[in-house]
């Protein structure tokens, strides 16, 4: 048997499992990476009369705030997007 002391043993064990850890972290990083970010399905904008903020369906163009009720417009040139 090999003569080690047990900080040297706990040294060992504790860089591997750091290592495991990390490249675990690194590889999944790689990968999200790899498959691109998805479209938000959601925007969260702020009602203009109220500030109320809330989330709408980017495909809608006109949209009702949940306090006030006041119609609010949103195209991609607009500055409701928080």
């Amino acid at each position: 048997m090999i003569p080690i002391s047990i900080s040297t043993a706990l040294l060992i064990y504790l860089g591997l499992v750091l290592t495991g850890l990390f490249l675990t972290f690194f590889l999944g990083h790689l990968k999200s990476k790899k498959r691109g970010s998805l479209p938000p399905l959601y925007h969260f904008i702020q009602c203009e009369y109220c500030h109320h903020p809330f989330l709408v369906k980017p495909e809608k163009k006109i949209h009702r705030c949940p306090r006030c009720q006041c119609l609010i417009t949103t195209d991609s040139t607009s500055s409701h997007f928080l």
